[in-house]
């Protein structure tokens, strides 16, 4: 009888903690060159996407599956575009030319409606010389490991499966 206090208890867990998880990438740049910033999300139609660095400034704002220029911050103006062919498929990547080292930044992606955020760590280094040839300008290192509300929820799964 106790194991049918546990399947509510996960599902309430999971829909509480699944709000709130979000993805991470790592980006590579060179001073001068070109990245694009990934933020895919195809779970439910979105209206509006919010583009911003550590500091909050906008980077750019797609509402209504259109990019909106006119609020973005005067840094990342005539530098930072979206892919607009793309925004219908749920993917709101944003392209950043002409990169300085300043650009070095944790960038995130909010998407609307609900709280689903992707983070992207872009570094920006001085051009790389030919003797470190093996990388290359816009590389993505990848997704970051587990975030700490997936090991919770991990943990709490564990737990409450145990009993």
């Amino acid at each position: 009888m106790k194991v049918f206090w546990r399947v509510p208890v996960l599902l309430l867990l999971a829909a509480a903690l699944s709000s709130v998880i979000y993805q991470v990438s790592a980006v590579d740049g060179s001073v001068g060159g070109s990245v694009l910033l990934p933020c895919i999300f195809t779970d439910s139609p979105s209206t509006k996407v919010f583009w911003r660095d550590k500091d909050d400034n906008v980077v750019l704002n797609i509402e209504n599956g259109s990019p909106v220029y006119s609020s973005q911050n005067m840094r990342y103006r005539k530098r930072v575009t979206s892919i607009k062919e793309e925004i219908g498929k749920g993917n709101f990547s944003i392209l950043m030319k002409n990169l300085q080292v300043n650009d070095s930044d944790t960038y995130v992606c909010t998407i609307l409606p609900g709280v689903n955020e992707r983070r992207v760590q872009l570094t920006v280094t001085e051009k790389v010389s030919p003797t470190s040839a093996g990388k290359t300008a816009g590389s993505s290192r990848g997704a970051a490991g587990p975030s700490i509300h997936q090991v919770v929820l991990l943990a709490a799964v564990g737990v409450l499966l145990s009993c």
